[in-house]
């Protein structure tokens, strides 16, 4: 009993990638989360608190938490001294400028639960609670230049500001799990509410010796023009305005039930349901000013997203030789995800809505080895994934004089690459991904243990967005998409993250401190936009490292029966 819940939450792998955690391993309390019925290899009754506090980086958008300008913006601190401008003769001092930045998210997680066993079954239940603290602050003194002939002129623009925001979710977990003819079977209700508050924020700063302080939120904060959010064409210091954000409030139900058969035959299917909604408010200037203004709620309309998916999978042991076991993990994927506009007052089509529809196939390779006090586990991964894109809205017919919804987008593309926020009509998508997890756990003395993790993948992606317009052809009753446009957007990424971490235990108390490594990825893209005659627009980039989520530390307690 004394070694209860040895690797609950252990070296969980970041989900950034293609499907994560890939490989169904022999540690049953990592696989509970594929498998619920794996509980019946856990002890018979514990309790245990999980802390995990991390950092996260985050560009400021605070309704879409992970959205960046674009793939070129990697970085969410910025600490900046401009060298004076070339051939620039005057006192250094009048022409100083700096940018300081830092945007991160703070991400607190907190769960507690336990488990016992019944006559009718084995039970565990888990209550969590998720704090996400968003924050960005800026500051500095920008340098604007303005050229007449072989003149250039020069002007200081002091700025400061900050964008804030907060959400939280609150989870119950409760998964049951029994043996029938000798087979072990289980079931899962994960339900999760969210909630986020409204953001608050300003951004100040002097420009040819006024000053203005507005409630105008901020993000994408860079050390070239972009927005030109201080009115100058040409500066060193810049960022993107929040035009718009929503305070989105929901939930989120995931069911799983699994089974086993003869310890060769693990299948598991999940639904998820996610739905959020919430207020959608605008930035509007003041009459008559550029700069002054104040974010107003939409009184007709809310935003709603909404996502489902159903997999299947089977972990199929095809050979076994020993202590070790070998085989394939099948899995299938279907999803929908739903970004619209429904109406505050009366039940009707939405106003708009972007939808993306996807199916997934895998077939992983595995082998599991069991150690004298461990095991090592090492898996492939072979993914494809194909979706389809559609952005439609509801418009006037002119001819059958009502609206007539699923009308697609009237669109242009962006000439070069293309940003986070560039429309499009509908689109597709495939990826292939491959790569390989392994983990291990090692015995080095009685109940200390040392524990690693490595994944490495490789993701090849291909995008297509078509662009163009919608209209009733002459004799015509209904609109029809005409194609103007189309990109063709290519990425080749690198994905690699790991762990590592020590447990220890002694009488019926369990400590476990875990070190998740940085999630770094190394991406090239390729993109090229063309009309319905010739090639408009072609280039190619290739970044360097980059860390897209650092290194976190965990701490799980644990108390056996």
């Amino acid at each position: 009993m004394h070694k209860s819940l040895t690797f609950i939450f252990f070296l969980l792998p970041a989900a950034a990638f293609a499907n994560p955690s890939f490989t169904v391993g022999s540690n049953p309390y990592e696989t509970i989360f594929a498998y619920p019925h794996d509980i019946l290899k856990w002890p018979d009754r514990g309790v245990f608190v999980y802390a995990n506090p991390q950092n996260l980086p985050w560009q400021g958008d605070v309704t879409d938490i992970t959205k960046r300008p674009s793939e070129t913006y990697t970085n969410n601190y910025q600490n900046v001294e401009f060298a004076p401008p070339q051939g620039y003769e005057g006192d250094p001092k009048s022409v100083h400028s700096w940018m300081r930045v830092s945007s991160y998210i703070y991400q607190r997680q907190t769960t507690v639960g336990g488990l016992t066993s019944t006559r009718y079954g084995k039970f565990l239940v888990e209550l969590g609670r998720t704090t996400m603290d968003m924050e960005l602050r800026s500051d500095g003194v920008g340098r604007a230049s303005e050229s007449s002939g072989e003149t250039a002129s020069y002007y200081m623009v002091p700025f400061q500001g900050e964008t804030n925001g907060a959400r939280a979710d609150y989870d119950l977990k409760l998964i049951y799990a029994n043996e029938l003819f000798n087979d072990p079977f289980g079931f899962k209700v994960h339900y999760t509410k969210k909630t986020s508050e409204r953001p608050d924020g300003y951004i100040k700063f002097t420009r040819g010796g006024v000053t203005y302080d507005t409630p105008h939120l901020t993000w994408g904060w860079a050390t070239t023009g972009c927005n030109h959010i201080f009115g100058y064409s040409h500066i060193n210091t810049d960022a993107f305005y929040l035009s718009d954000y929503t305070v989105y409030q929901g939930h989120e139900l995931d069911l799983q039930a699994s089974f086993e058969h003869e310890g060769n035959y693990k299948t598991g299917i999940r639904y998820r349901s996610h739905v959020e909604e919430g207020d959608n408010y605008r930035w509007s200037y003041d009459e008559g000013s550029e700069v002054e203004g104040d974010y107003h709620v939409d009184e007709l309309w809310r935003d709603r997203n909404g996502e489902r998916l159903i997999r299947a999978y089977s972990k199929v042991t095809l050979c076994e030789h020993g202590s070790a076991k070998g085989g394939v993990l099948f899995f299938l994927q279907h999803g929908s995800h739903s970004k619209t506009a429904v109406n505050k007052l009366v039940e009707s089509d939405p106003d708009w809505e972007e939808s993306k529809k996807e199916i997934a196939v895998e077939a992983n390779p595995f082998l599991n080895y069991e150690l004298r006090g461990g095991y090592l586990d090492f898996g492939l991964l072979l993914e494809y994934t194909h979706s389809g894109m559609e952005n439609t809205q509801m418009r006037w017919n002119s001819v059958s004089h009502s609206e007539q919804p699923g009308v697609l987008w009237s669109t242009d593309p962006y000439m070069g690459w293309s940003p986070s926020w560039e429309s499009y009509s509908k689109g597709s998508e495939w990826f292939f991904a491959t790569g390989f997890e392994t983990g291990s756990s090692i015995g080095v003395y009685r109940r200390l243990s040392i524990l690693s993790k490595l994944t490495i993948l490789k993701k090849f992606t291909h995008e297509e967005k078509i662009y163009g317009n919608s209209e009733i052809p002459e004799g015509g009753m209904s609109y029809k998409f005409y194609q103007t446009h189309h990109r063709n957007n290519y990425r080749n990424e690198t994905w690699m993250t790991g762990g590592v971490g020590l447990s220890f235990g002694r009488g019926p108390i369990q400590t476990f401190l875990t070190l998740q490594l940085p999630l770094a990825y190394l991406i090239t893209q390729t993109t090229e936009l063309s009309n319905n005659d010739e090639k408009l627009f072609s280039h190619e980039m290739k970044n360097m490292w980059q860390v897209q989520q650092p290194t976190s530390a965990r701490l799980l307690f644990v108390y056996a029966f």
